[in-house]
């Protein structure tokens, strides 16, 4: 297990490290409204796959890894899911191609030139072709070979931004720029096919439909789906609104923002996934012994994010530059610092409600999904002046009131009662931690050569601190845990 922890964060940031240089190459060739509108495109894609999914992935996953020894029943499921992938595909590239030939549509659009419009096209096709990449996804670790679905995913990757990257660096045609991105998204697609014929048959692949598997997955998937659905509004509804607000060259930064400060939720995410199998083996959760592990793992996650929100704010403010040519604002300072908080708190309470699912209450996510959404909204409400440092705010404030609805309203009666003083102290830290990076930053000088300079002047000031704390033996324990996080099995 402690390669596939290693690999799983290596991918993730090779992914956000082909992002921003196809960001780069795109601001570079075409300009801050194309990169704007490349950015909504994204997320008008990622609905889709989320809004055709219906929660059919995670019942496909559930049930072949129940059913693996039931020839038959996996049969099933698998045409079952293909019928849904090839029917929404099939619905929605003909809703895109008329959107593309609709004249009040393309009005909207009327700040790109013809030849960008057609980019667009074949890239939205090329990317809808997730909605197939993440049922064989589902079907992949359903069979319990999340190590080669992790490779394939890699693999997809490399090859489609490499492809893109390439065929804008070349400054390429239209034609050559747009077939060859839909190519290699086929080509990707095709090598997951490949791998589930591997594992399983062709013939499962043969799409058909299946009252008694539609049934199954409704009762099982119902609520994971519209948790999902809730979970992307939450997610995306910043950069949509400010879209609307602003346009599409607000978007450019603030989802390079938001893309970049996002890097700071995945330790704690891996550290969940890691120990919930764990978790959910407590036959109580009243014990002692229970109590201890919590403890443990949440010291852990703050141990990384002491060292991981400085780490992303200064490589940021680097990365800033690199794309977009030009020294980060304050506010884009600011706003960084903000984001790299709301992602830190919005990984601790995904650890709290993991917690409170592997103990019985599976809706405990979509309700602070709902509350966040809810809250976010309402105090969208009443900005006055939107800005990115106003949404970033206004996500960590919704971050803060989901936590303290889990303080108050769950663990107030749960055995993670004896704990509340510890998540509160952990919120405080992270809290700090920023506002300590901020003035630093605030009072050294900024500029290209002094990034990195800053950082490690800061990182030394860690090390003492950290050094200081050797001589308390429940730190160095946290750092004993730290080794035996890459050796858990």
């Amino acid at each position: 297990m402690n390669l596939d922890k290693i690999k799983s964060l290596l991918f993730q940031f090779i992914g956000i490290f082909f992002l921003i240089f196809i960001n780069k190459l795109i601001y570079q060739n075409y300009g801050l409204a194309f990169l704007g509108t490349y950015n909504a495109l994204l997320i008008i894609v990622q609905f889709i796959l989320i809004f055709t999914d219906f929660g059919i992935s995670a019942s496909v996953t559930h049930f072949i890894s129940k059913n693996i020894n039931s020839s038959l029943r996996v049969k099933r499921i698998m045409q079952f899911s293909m019928f849904f992938s090839c029917l929404f595909f099939t619905i929605f590239t003909i809703i895109l191609t008329f959107c593309f030939n609709n004249e009040y549509f393309l009005k909207k659009f009327r700040y790109l030139k013809p030849e960008e419009i057609y980019i667009f096209y074949f890239l939205s096709i090329g990317m809808l072709l997730g909605i197939f990449r993440t049922q064989f996804s589902s079907i992949i670790i359903g069979f319990n070979k999340v190590m080669n679905y992790s490779i394939l995913n890699l693999f997809h990757i490399i090859v489609t931004n490499s492809t893109l990257a390439l065929l804008i660096y070349f400054e390429t045609s239209k034609e050559v720029l747009s077939f060859g991105f839909f190519s290699a998204s086929i080509i990707s697609t095709l090598v997951f096919t490949l791998y589930v014929i591997k594992i399983s048959s062709a013939k499962n692949l043969k799409p058909k439909f299946s009252k008694i598997i539609l049934k199954d997955i409704y009762k099982f998937s119902i609520f994971i789906y519209f948790s999902s659905l809730i979970s992307y509004f939450g997610s995306f509804l910043d950069r949509i609104l400010l879209t609307l607000k602003l346009g599409v060259n607000s978007l450019s930064y603030y989802n390079f923002i938001s893309n970049l400060s996002q890097k700071n939720e995945l330790p704690g995410n891996i550290i969940i996934t890691s120990i919930y199998p764990q978790l959910a083996k407590f036959k109580s959760y009243h014990n002692d012994d229970a109590i201890d592990f919590i403890k443990k793992w949440i010291y852990l996650f703050l141990t990384i994010n002491f060292f991981s929100i400085p780490f992303l704010f200064f490589i940021g403010q680097f990365l800033f530059f690199f794309v977009f040519s030009q020294m980060p604002s304050s506010m884009v300072n600011l706003t960084i610092l903000i984001m790299l908080f709301y992602f830190s708190k919005k990984a601790f309470n995904n650890f709290l409600s993991w917690y409170l699912s592997s103990d019985g209450d599976s809706k405990v996510q979509i309700y602070i999904n709902t509350i966040g959404l809810f809250c976010f909204i309402i105090l969208f409400y009443f900005i006055n002046d939107l800005n990115y440092v106003s949404l970033a705010i206004i996500l960590a404030i919704s971050q803060t009131i989901i936590f303290i609805y889990l303080l108050f309203t769950y663990l107030k009666s749960n055995s993670l009662s004896r704990l509340r003083s510890h998540f509160v102290v952990i919120i405080i830290i992270q809290l700090i931690v920023c506002l300590l990076v901020y003035f630093f930053n605030k009072f050294m000088i900024s500029s290209l050569n002094n990034f990195i300079l800053n950082y490690f002047i800061f990182l030394s000031f860690q090390i003492i601190f950290s050094s200081i704390l050797l001589f308390s033996q429940k730190f160095r324990k946290n750092i004993i845990l730290i080794y035996k996080f890459f050796r858990y099995e």
